[in-house]
């Protein structure tokens, strides 16, 4: 489904994009697509939830995502619910589509728990069925099929999604160039796109940290770009109060403190 922004640019959603966290945020420019990936949730590894992705390209976007999933990047804090249930050198191929079903060949060197096994598969395949040309799946595992799933192919479940909690704050991190001392940009990350209705970062001796302060282009971070970057390094650690709340009116508010990862551009 498009949405068409006021200002030119247009994103495209999956429906479990919409149905989990609403009308994605608008673009100033060019094309975006906006999706999701599940993972398995702590609680209950039979259970999944989804997590926003966002995309640039139409080509090969159900390959994409999986590949985002497996990374492990969706994950960036303990404080998420859900779980990254893949071996670290796992490698996905994703077959052509025929007849409306996708063939994903995983292949890995490490013991896969089998429990781990199934929860990271049922995440995989129903990832791959919110797009619209996927209907069925079928996966090999180091060229063996996975004897619990049909002949036919797996397909979508809605009693496996657990619903999406309130949002929250999973990361804090500095942008510096390469070869650069300090940071050029703060980054305070929540796990979905937001509504910033009051935010305040300070320094752990109390003082507010100076500078100026945006929104990131899909609305989930606030970006300060600080009047003193020679106060931060990699490990400083910061103090965030918020209050958010996201497209579909779920609210949240906290006071995190986190140590600043380092992430170079």
């Amino acid at each position: 489904e498009e949405v068409v922004l006021e200002n030119a640019g247009i994103v495209e959603a999956t429906e479990a994009y919409l149905k989990f966290y609403g009308v994605p945020p608008q673009g100033k420019e060019g094309r975006a697509y906006a999706a999701v990936g599940y993972l398995p949730t702590k609680d209950n590894p039979v259970k999944i939830g989804p997590l926003p992705v966002f995309l640039f390209t139409k080509e090969n976007q159900t390959e994409k995502v999986l590949k985002k999933l497996v990374s492990g990047d969706l994950i960036t804090s303990d404080k998420q619910p859900y779980d990254n249930p893949f071996p670290e050198d796992l490698e996905i191929l994703a077959k052509p589509i025929q007849e409306n079903t996708l063939t994903l060949d995983l292949v890995t060197t490490q013991q896969w728990k089998v429990e781990l096994l199934r929860a990271g598969t049922i995440a995989l395949m129903e990832t791959a069925l919110q797009f619209d040309e996927v209907k069925f799946v079928k996966v090999t595992l180091n060229g063996v099929p996975l004897s619990w799933i049909p002949d036919a192919g797996y397909q979508k479940r809605l009693d496996v999604v657990v619903d999406v909690p309130p949002p929250i704050l999973i990361l804090m991190a500095g942008a510096w160039e390469k070869g650069q001392d300090e940071p050029e940009e703060v980054l305070v990350e929540f796990d979905r796109p937001v509504k910033v209705n009051s935010f305040e970062l300070y320094h752990l001796d109390g003082q507010k940290v100076e500078g100026e302060y945006f929104k990131s282009i899909f609305q989930m971070a606030v970006v300060v770009h600080p009047k003193s970057p020679e106060l931060f390094q990699e490990g400083t650690s910061l103090r965030a109060e918020w209050n958010v709340v996201d497209e579909l009116g779920r609210e949240n508010s906290g006071v995190d403190t986190m140590p600043l990862k380092k992430l170079i551009h």
